[in-house]
């Protein structure tokens, strides 16, 4: 009786195990798996931002964006909005009041200072402005005038370059964290179902190798760091 209770033990634990063992191992394939389509993507979209962020669906995309983990950036993004048009509008009342601007020239300024805001030298498009060529009462005006004016450009510059920093911050905070939703909604995309299929074939051809390679999810954590720099 007692050799057969030792027996029955042994069947158990052996069961036990093997569950176990399965569990582990789909667990690590599964792992593996969902890292590797994660990287792939995440990859896929630094290289084509815009592509891979209008196949997300709507509904995720709003979901992504009105959740609590960017409420700071969306609050960024308010912020540079209304400190730059407080900037357009002291930058334009005084340009009208001292310098006479016209229609056509405030769009010029607009657009030079946007140029700035996206990465153009000042040096190399102010003196492009028809102000600077033509305009005979901008040289007439005194200088303390002109260099107020030039400090209001500046400004509206700079606060033009916040918010386009804190949008495109924000639109690469959607991407890394589409990356992080249970895999079930991320299928909904088939840009990153393709992604998976693609990554569980790679498994399939050689399975131990795959698993060592992308279960730690070091690879993943890497590009979320390039993204979000």
């Amino acid at each position: 009786m007692i050799y057969f209770k030792k027996i029955l033990s042994i069947i158990v634990i052996s069961l036990l195990f093997g569950v176990n063992a399965y569990a582990f191992f789909k667990n690590a394939k599964e792992t593996a798996i969902e890292n590797c389509a994660d990287a792939d993507w995440l990859r896929r979209y630094h290289n084509q931002p815009s592509y891979y962020l209008k196949n997300i669906p709507e509904e995720m995309y709003q979901e992504i964006y009105n959740s609590s983990d960017l409420s700071i950036s969306r609050g960024n993004i308010d912020s540079g909005n209304f400190n730059t048009k407080n900037a357009y509008d002291e930058f334009l009342k005084f340009a009208k009041e001292t310098f006479e601007f016209t229609e056509d020239e405030r769009i010029d300024w607009t657009n030079t200072a946007y140029k700035i805001s996206i990465g153009f030298k000042k040096e190399e498009v102010v003196n492009e402005l028809p102000a600077f060529k033509l305009k005979e009462n901008f040289k007439s005006v005194e200088a303390e005038k002109r260099k107020q004016l030039m400090d209001l450009f500046d400004t509206l510059a700079s606060r033009m370059k916040f918010t386009r920093y804190a949008e495109e911050f924000l639109k690469k905070a959607i991407a890394v964290n589409f990356s992080e939703l249970k895999i079930k909604k991320k299928f909904k995309n088939e840009l990153y179902a393709k992604r998976y299929r693609r990554c569980e074939e790679t498994h399939n051809e050689l399975p131990s190798s795959f698993i060592n390679e992308w279960e730690d999810g070091d690879q993943v954590k890497e590009i979320k760091d390039k993204i979000l720099k």
